[in-house]
């Protein structure tokens, strides 16, 4: 598809309500609970609260900066979320027509996205005749579909979800609607459940503007990592990588889903490497992960989580490394590597290229920003997107991070030029013009070890090469965006929120629907039995904590853990009369997060059990050998789930141990008491 992004009107300088929205009337709505269609003009937007499936019927949408275009004979159905705690993604008509395909199938072959056949299926015949009936209403330039999502089971984290408010909107909300001020509501005309149409101001409308360096940014970047599809090398020595870096707070993770999208225009898969433990976009808090991604990212990442197809993933059991800067750094590393072997793996079989898109820290002052560095270095990007604040303590000095490069680059460089005066050959590093007339010394020619020299290959852009010069990232400063409203959620409320819906990840059961994304019977129901682990084959690793051996049992009850499989050759298998305890994090393969709920048995000579909760499926669970107690609080709104509410004056749940004097149990456990005001704000 010959899409680029300056083809399109985006986010302009404002938030959507500058836009004009799309109105919801008898002439331009029709349908029902389980679809209703919308028909716009050029450049009308909708926004909802909630979550749905959403199709280009009739012309093209941007969403997020996706394009999303109508096709003749197939029916795609994406995910779109909208939850409050986020920006609302804006689905905005635009005046772009797609060639028709040559073949019928399907744009998007990702088992993400539903491809339902127009004229075979029963919701596609219903879509076409809906469409004739709107076409008898008047003329629109593009038609979207909305079609109900409520099966996906994201009701199995409404007790969470229901204080935090964060896919309906708040009572305050409903009532203000219902005496006629400008909040958002269900809309008549749009029955579908779990859509809140939003058309008029709200303080549960946080939306952000693209400034125009964004779509500067990804124009550049879909040109110069479109470029590596047209190298024939047979290796690649780097692969096109974009990091975004900026601190805390200035769009990091709206950019990189908005970049995915873009990319996705042109590759069929895109990596997403998260180096953010804390806020991290498609794995749960604590958690660094390798996402391969082939579907459009129009909402949070991780609520994606039980459709993603997860590539690796480390667990790291902390918001933030701090404490934990080696385990960190080794953790980035074996993802990075994982991500290469699939990139060549994917460049060698199919002479397909997998851009890489690196989601960092907003800790960017002090040891942050050798954190930062560190980790830059082991990625390598090809192009770093520099998110410049308005005041000077934003700012990151760029120089600091680009001195390896520099350094190599200039010594390469030299030795270069002295080997080829020497023996005359070509030199490997080379100076090229730029659009003033000037050079650019970032510019590289390609040399291809099996070519001889009437094969060499210039590029403007950050090529791919069997045998390249040293190169210096291409760094591209874009402005950081603005919240036309702040979020009334912290980060430590939306990682609770995404730790629920990774418990939730379950695979079904047999009562639950198979199309189902999250099981919603909550974990602690007794319903599930809790997965038992003999203690006598666990590796215990607390690499954050001095735990005394004896007392380890009481520290491990009611924490939250990682699950792995040890493959650290230096620890022999536990023997049957007991566990080990090892005071760092040993090479493993992660499984997964849980919950230590107790641990029982070794009465009368029986063996003692670890039971934990934990959304990882029972054939998995039988190679656990190892539990990672993290560094990560444990929220009494996860391990009260499906019980009655559990507050300091009332009876503890049946596996809490609350603070108190004694360091008794996992007394990391701790109350939101500030939620209560937060909800009724």
């Amino acid at each position: 598809m010959a899409y680029h992004p300056a083809q399109h009107d985006q986010m302009s300088d404002g938030d959507f309500l500058g836009f004009t929205t799309v109105p919801l009337e008898e002439a331009n709505v029709v349908g029902d609970e389980e679809v209703t269609l919308i028909g716009f003009k050029h450049k009308e937007t909708f926004v909802f609260q909630g979550h749905a499936l959403i199709a280009a019927i009739e012309g093209s949408f941007s969403v997020a900066d996706f394009l999303m275009a109508a096709h003749p004979a197939w029916l795609s159905l994406h995910p779109c979320f909208g939850p409050s705690a986020y920006s609302l993604p804006v689905i905005q008509a635009i005046d772009y027509t797609i060639p028709d395909p040559a073949d019928l199938r399907a744009p998007f072959s990702s088992p993400r996205v539903q491809n339902v056949p127009l004229k075979t299926s029963k919701l596609g015949k219903k879509v076409q005749r809906l469409a004739k009936k709107l076409a008898g209403k008047g003329t629109y330039d593009a038609i979207l579909a909305v079609v109900d999502f409520s099966w996906a089971g994201f009701d199995a984290v409404h007790p969470i979800a229901a204080e935090f408010q964060v896919f309906e909107p708040r009572d305050k909300d409903k009532r203000a609607a219902l005496a006629g001020a400008p909040q958002v509501t269900a809309h008549p005309l749009v029955p579908v459940p779990r859509v809140y149409p939003i058309l008029h101001p709200s303080p549960q409308a946080m939306t952000v503007f693209a400034p125009a360096s964004w779509q500067s940014a990804f124009q550049a970047l879909f040109l110069a990592f479109s470029a590596f599809k047209h190298v024939d090398v047979p290796n690649l020595a780097f692969y096109p990588t974009a990091m975004a870096i900026g601190a805390k707070g200035h769009g990091k993770s709206t950019l990189n889903r908005m970049l995915v999208n873009v990319l996705l225009s042109t590759f069929s898969q895109v990596a997403f490497l998260d180096m953010d433990p804390g806020q991290a976009e498609f794995t749960e808090p604590g958690v660094l992960g390798l996402t391969v991604v082939d579907f459009p990212v129009l909402g949070p990442g991780y609520l994606y989580r039980p459709a993603r197809p997860l590539l690796a993933e480390q667990f790291l059991g902390a918001v933030t490394p701090q404490a934990c800067p080696d385990i960190y750094l080794q953790h980035v590393r074996t993802l990075v590597a994982a991500y290469r072997a699939y990139a060549a793996e994917a460049w060698a079989k199919e002479r397909r290229v997998v851009p890489l898109v690196v989601n960092t820290l907003g800790w960017v002052r002090g040891f942050g920003l050798e954190l930062l560095k560190e980790a830059m270095a082991e990625v390598a990007p090809t192009h770093v997107l520099h998110l410049v604040g308005a005041a000077d303590r934003d700012q990151i000095p760029v120089h600091e991070l680009l001195e390896p490069w520099l350094s190599v680059a200039t010594a390469a460089a030299e030795a270069s030029v002295s080997a080829s005066a020497s023996d005359g050959e070509v030199a490997s590093l080379s100076s090229a013009p730029t659009e003033d007339g000037g050079e650019d010394e970032d510019t590289m020619v390609i040399v291809d070890e099996d070519q001889d020299d009437d094969h060499v290959e210039e590029s403007t852009t950050s090529p791919p090469a069997a045998a390249v010069a040293p190169f210096v990232p291409q760094v591209i400063d874009v402005a950081s965006i603005t919240m036309s409203l702040r979020p009334r959620l912290n980060a430590s409320d939306l990682r609770i929120f995404a730790q629920s819906v990774a418990l939730c990840s379950r695979t079904p059961s047999l009562d639950v629907p198979r199309r189902a994304w999250l099981d919603p019977t909550p974990l602690t129901s007794p319903k599930y039995p809790t997965y038992a682990i003999p203690l006598s084959k666990l590796v215990v690793a607390t690499p954050y904590h001095k735990i005394a051996t004896p007392d380890l049992l009481y520290a491990l009850n009611g924490s939250l853990v990682g699950l792995g499989v040890v493959t650290d050759s230096a620890i022999a298998s536990p023997a049957r009369a007991g566990f080990q305890h090892v005071p760092f994090m040993p090479d493993h393969h992660y499984v997964g997060f849980g919950i230590v709920r107790a641990i029982g048995g070794g009465g009368n000579g029986a063996e003692r059990d670890v039971y934990v909760l934990t959304s990882v499926d029972a054939a998995r669970l039988d190679h656990v050998d190892l539990l990672i107690r993290g560094d990560m609080d444990v929220s009494n709104w996860l391990v009260t789930w499906g019980l009655p509410f559990v507050s300091a004056t009332k009876p503890p749940g049946p596996y809490l141990t609350y603070a108190q004097g004694e360091g008794v149990g996992a007394v990391a456990t701790r109350l939101r008491r500030g939620m209560a005001r937060k909800v009724h704000a």
